[in-house]
């Protein structure tokens, strides 16, 4: 058998990417068979929300490969209802980011971007509408397109509006394709003003376009508060991602495993322990299990067991293995052994919402931890409880609280 490496160990779990692979794609079976069903129902769109870190964009993605096609997936998660079904749809991606500020922008992106519509399209005018809009880009290639609606039309020869224009191109692009396109919107919640998407979809009706929306969200109506129709045409495709349970925790650890074809293994006792930890949190179940990999494979042994998971939760709170969410820690505590009592008080008690006497009774020796709840509602702390009123508070982010929880105190308990 191969001798295992480094490289292999290091990208057994992927914290910092997308699940592309579909045998390293673990559970949400059930929101698969929905997703599923909705790109076969004629007419329906797809919103997938929920918090980050819990795993909207490779679920989304790999539901854009089945969409063109590539039916690995049905294997690996046993769904072999599916395995009749003929998918083939053009599959365009597009990112949000903070340049993407309304619908004229993300519709500029569509059109320039090397991932968006330009390669599909085939008629004289699509081709010039495209070219025209990269023209005027101020980024070679289009990707990051700064331009507005007015500044668009002016270079386009047809004299179309930019949402005419648009619409004259997703007809051309999906004659390419017997089920047409379908078009992946990521982190939409990024967008400022999405204003305009219900009355541009309804434009659409006649066209074999479906939108697949990803965003940070706790609900439908967070995500598309835009208008009631929106809400209804993407209300059969709607697919909130909760959680993970404990058993499809245990199966990104087992796939993870798998895919170094056993040569070194999770103790059974460990497996549990990060399920538990990571309170269904995809992104913490890898940078939990890579790290205690990691140090089991320095130590030489072939299992990983419960101390070296400990190190591996200490070494990321102490050596930047994970930047974001720790900065975050050290906002939220500062200098303040106190502060950092309260705030990991809050975060043991297993619920959304936690009235203040339950975290006060695990404050036993703060004076006035109501002081140090206060910072932590502030944005010089980084605001990280909400006040939900009556006395409750709520963490504005699970991630974050799974995080606290799962790793150790920055300051001693007596400090």
């Amino acid at each position: 058998m191969k001798k295992l490496t480094r490289r292999d160990v290091i990208n057994a779990f992927q914290p910092a990417k997308e699940i592309t692979n579909p045998k390293r794609f673990a559970g949400r079976r059930k929101q698969f068979n929905r997703a599923l069903e909705a790109l076969l129902a004629d007419g329906a769109h797809i919103c997938i929300y929920g918090q980050r870190g819990i795993g909207k964009s490779s679920f989304s993605r790999q539901i854009a490969d089945v969409a063109s096609g590539e039916t690995e997936i049905l294997d690996a998660l046993n769904l072999s209802e599916f395995k009749d079904e003929k998918f083939n749809f053009i599959t365009l991606r597009i990112a949000c980011e903070d340049s993407v500020v309304d619908l004229e922008h993300l519709i500029q992106r569509s059109l320039t971007s090397s991932e968006g519509f330009a390669k599909w399209t085939k008629s004289e005018i699509s081709k010039k509408i495209i070219q025209d809009a990269r023209d005027f880009s101020l980024v070679p290639g289009g990707i990051g397109a700064k331009t507005h609606h007015h500044e668009v039309t002016e270079v386009i020869p047809t004299k179309l509006s930019l949402i005419e224009s648009f619409i004259e191109v997703v007809k051309d692009a999906q004659k390419q394709s017997s089920d047409g396109i379908l078009f992946l919107i990521d982190e939409f919640d990024r967008i400022k003003d999405p204003s305009g998407l219900a009355s541009l979809l309804k434009a659409l009706a006649g066209v074999n376009l479906k939108v697949m929306l990803v965003g940070v969200a706790d609900n439908l109506k967070d995500l598309v508060a835009e208008h009631e129709s929106l809400q209804r045409q993407m209300s059969e495709g709607a697919i909130p991602l909760p959680p993970m349970e404990d058993s499809e925790v245990i199966e990104i650890l087992n796939k993870a495993v798998n895919s170094l074809d056993n040569r070194i293994s999770i103790s059974e006792d460990v497996k549990i322990k990060i399920a538990q930890l990571c309170k269904g949190q995809p992104y913490l179940a890898h940078l939990f299990g890579k790290y205690s990999l990691l140090d089991a494979f320095r130590s030489g042994t072939s299992e990983v067991n419960i101390n070296h998971l400990d190190n591996a939760l200490s070494s990321i709170a102490t050596e930047g293995h994970e930047v974001q969410l720790e900065e975050r820690y050290r906002r939220a505590v500062a200098s303040s052994a106190q502060r950092e009592t309260v705030l990991r008080a809050f975060a043991a008690i297993n619920r959304d919402k936690i009235h203040n006497s339950e975290a006060y009774e695990l404050c036993p020796n703060i004076d006035q931890p109501g002081v140090y709840l206060g910072h932590l509602r502030q944005d010089k702390y980084g605001a990280e409880l909400i006040d939900r009123e009556n006395r409750y508070h709520e963490f504005k982010d699970a991630l974050f609280k799974a995080y606290i929880n799962a790793t150790p105190r920055r300051f001693n308990s007596s400090s």
